[in-house]
């Protein structure tokens, strides 16, 4: 809570915030008004800090608590009144979520009603653009190899595995999840005095720390999970690592223990989502023709491949690989999240119409012409998660809670089936 001369104020040489108050300060006019304005961001810690010259004739309004993605797949790039700087030329929508403007632009673009108009008067608004899939794309390349191994079980004092451990989690996770958020967000709130109860996201979160990214989101052992989570407090993400004892089906949690890390630990560009996904129907067609899924293609050595694309294009937006014979599966996700770097742990989430479960993925090596790491899942051939592709009509993904899309499953039973054939058999 920002409050005048407590926990913000100005003074002739400076505008000063403390004990937290965070906001995006108006030098002159009202923000609302449709005039010129100076805005400065500003947040605090534990210590008074000069943030800008101004003068005493500023205002004050809160951060507008608006999501870095949308469902669709645009990424806000600058809130209102700030300028956005587009990384290439493409649409730019100018409002919130559900209430657009939209124009054409590239380079600098000031984020204001003058050049947009405005969609929704009353409401705090932002710029938005398209995040970019065609030929410069990442195409769905073999990833280096992920070496996995089985955790021993954690013990009661264990808070979360030692960092040299590389995980394989077996399912199931999404009720586990549930059930120790659902109890973490009680246990925080009485620990911590809050009136409320507050969102609590296990497996979610990207930090300013890599040691703490390169760690497995979660772990179950036995009737325990562990791993990284936030929790919100005051608008910002309270990063933690905690335990969690389930019962023997896993479905309720009979007790939390948590430990908050160091303030320095700021989660970026988080979009709380973890549990939801797309909508809107998969697509059928892509950018150069109907999408078609295809399997045991070689790829060299003894690889077979099952894919959803366009033929003869690089427009996929399903890719998995294994070595014949081997059990083991690897999925990389043609999408990725803010900030993914090879190695680091991320949760991934799919559903299909009777199937429904979280996974913890790494990301894979760069891409050598995009420069960018992809979500990469290792699964084993006798994953129900195949028997559900061949059967269902549509795979819903969730990538850390950031990107959500949907993949068609039409025509998807004989190549999964003769996919599986040969990943188990070497044929």
């Amino acid at each position: 809570m920002c409050k005048l001369n407590e926990s913000w104020g100005v003074v002739p040489s400076h505008l000063w915030t403390d004990k937290g108050c965070a906001g995006i300060f108006y030098v002159g006019n009202k923000p609302y008004s449709r005039k010129s304005v100076n805005t400065v961001s500003a947040t605090s810690s534990a210590l008074k800090t000069p943030v800008k010259s101004a003068s005493s004739g500023g205002v004050i309004t809160p951060i507008p608590q608006l999501p870095e993605f949308t469902k669709d797949g645009w990424r806000k790039c600058a809130l209102e009144f700030q300028v956005c700087e587009l990384p290439y030329p493409t649409t730019v929508r100018f409002g919130r979520p559900g209430a657009f403007y939209e124009k054409t632009a590239e380079g600098d673009v000031h984020c204001r009603t003058d050049f947009f108009g405005d969609p929704d008067p009353a409401a705090r608004k932002a710029c938005y653009y398209k995040l970019k899939r065609d030929s410069s794309s990442p195409q769905a390349a073999p990833p280096t190899q992920v070496v996995t191994q089985d955790l021993p079980p954690l013990k009661n004092s264990e808070i979360a595995p030692e960092d040299d451990l590389v995980i394989s989690v077996a399912e199931p996770l999404w009720n586990a999840r549930r059930a120790c958020s659902k109890l973490g967000s009680k246990i925080i709130a009485t620990k911590n005095s809050l009136s409320e109860l507050p969102p609590v996201y296990l497996g979610l979160g990207t930090f300013t720390n890599d040691q703490l990214n390169q760690k497995p989101v979660l772990v179950r052992t036995g009737d325990k999970l562990a791993g990284r989570g936030v929790y919100q407090s005051q608008g910002m993400y309270v990063p933690f690592n905690f335990s969690c004892a389930l019962n023997s089906s896993g479905r309720t949690a009979q007790h939390f223990v948590f430990h908050e890390q160091n303030t320095d630990l700021i989660t970026q560009d988080l979009l709380p989502n973890p549990d939801k996904f797309l909508n809107e129907k998969a697509p059928l067609n892509g950018f150069d023709g109907a999408y078609v899924w295809v399997s045991g293609l070689p790829t060299g050595d003894n690889n077979k491949v099952l894919v959803h694309g366009v033929p003869e294009t690089d427009d996929t937006d399903f890719y998995a690989r294994c070595i014949a014979g081997s059990g083991d599966i690897e999925i990389m996700f043609q999408s990725t999240v803010p900030a993914l770097k090879p190695g680091d742990s991320i949760l991934i989430s799919l559903s299909t119409k009777r199937f429904k479960e979280s996974y913890v993925g790494v990301g894979s090596a760069l891409d050598p012409e995009a420069g960018i790491s992809l979500p990469l899942l290792t699964l084993s051939n006798g994953s129900s998660l195949w028997n559900r592709m061949a059967r269902d009509n549509e795979l819903k993904v969730n990538l850390g809670g950031y990107a959500t899309y949907n993949v068609s499953l039409k025509g998807s039973a004989k190549p999964v089936r003769d996919f599986i054939r040969a990943c188990s058999s070497g044929k």
